[in-house]
């Protein structure tokens, strides 16, 4: 197969934003292999542990928020502001979200001799528009 790209484009000005190799079939396997070790990597570690990478990870995009409230209104057409203010909006409130699913997910005893568990299952991918890819990294 070629080397394809995916282009992304302004749509305020038909400019090329940048581009990314497309992966083809022949190598597909091999990041869905990688993706399912991890995955195993990630269901060993402990709740907490979880909860707490995934707060890092959005502390580290905390200097990038005005990047990528740019990057978004490029490619969304969006007014600048609001597309910073949406970025910021899904970092600053990450930690919180991330909580929260923590916190759904415990285990919880429903009776004296029945307890509801939840256990990770694989890996998911998501393809989501605009500014809920950022709240789908939270969660």
């Amino acid at each position: 197969m070629m080397n394809r790209k995916l282009q992304s484009f302004d749509p305020s000005n038909g400019k090329l934003l940048g581009e990314v190799s497309v992966t083809g079939p022949e190598a597909l396997e091999q990041v869905i292999a990688n993706a399912k070790t991890a995955g195993q990597y990630w269901r060993r570690l402990r709740p907490q542990a979880r909860l707490d990478l995934v707060k890092a990870a959005f502390t580290h995009l905390e200097p990038h928020i005005q990047e990528l409230g740019l990057l978004l209104s490029q490619e969304m057409g969006k007014d600048l502001r609001r597309s910073v203010s949406e970025v910021g909006g899904s970092v600053y409130s990450a930690g919180f979200v991330a909580e929260q699913a923590f916190e759904s997910l415990q285990s919880k005893k429903v009776s004296s001799n029945t307890e509801l568990q939840y256990q990770p299952l694989g890996v998911a991918a998501v393809i989501s528009p605009g500014t809920t890819r950022w709240q789908w990294l939270a969660t």
